[in-house]
């Protein structure tokens, strides 16, 4: 499968078969992850033979709504994507292992490696989620000081709950719109 992807230059290959025996058909279809050979998504479709299109049109919808399958992979895929950059990783490194043993002053530490980490390469996943969770702790146990906040907001009640949750909403929003906008490759293939 892995050869079939790189010559056909896609990341995702949906194969199947059909067959027929006396009036009915069956199709099969699997979408496969071309690199690792991972099973996405299968299904079986049967039915009388002189329902051939109905069942093609049910065929259509049913790959057609794969698509969340197909999503979670690339997310999945996207958020283990190694930098290409020494220092965005080393940045990345040190941050982990500033975050444990939890304390304070430790979430906050890591999370300035990890926006610096961020900052050379935008679309680094791990980085991108470890940043998630240095916010999501500082919610959860209740620290109440932002990170680089605007005068506008320390103005405000800069300790109501709602302030936070909504800079993780927006920390989650922006690294899923980073990701989502690299360019990609073809998701999938289908044999004509």
């Amino acid at each position: 499968m892995k050869q079939v992807g790189r010559e056909l230059g896609v990341r995702y290959v949906l194969e199947g078969s059909v067959r027929k025996g006396g009036n009915r058909v069956r199709i099969t279809a699997q979408l496969i992850e071309a690199e690792t050979g991972t099973h996405l998504w299968a299904d079986r479709f049967d039915g009388p033979l002189e329902d051939i299109f109905d069942l093609q049109d049910q065929v259509a919808v049913d790959v057609a709504g794969a698509e969340p399958t197909l999503q979670s992979a690339e997310v999945h895929r996207s958020a283990a994507r190694p930098t290409s950059d020494i220092t965005a990783y080393d940045l990345y490194l040190r941050a982990v292992a500033t975050f444990y043993p939890v304390a304070k002053d430790r979430v906050y530490s890591a999370l300035g490696l990890l926006e610096q980490a961020i900052g050379i390469d935008p679309y680094y996943g791990p980085a991108l989620s470890w940043a998630a969770v240095c916010y999501m702790r500082l919610v959860n146990d209740g620290w109440t000081v932002m990170p680089r906040i605007g005068e506008q907001l320390q103005r405000r009640d800069i300790n109501h709950p709602s302030r936070h949750a909504r800079r993780v909403s927006s920390l989650m929003q922006t690294a899923g719109t980073r990701l989502s906008q690299r360019p990609r490759p073809a998701r999938f293939m289908a044999d004509p």
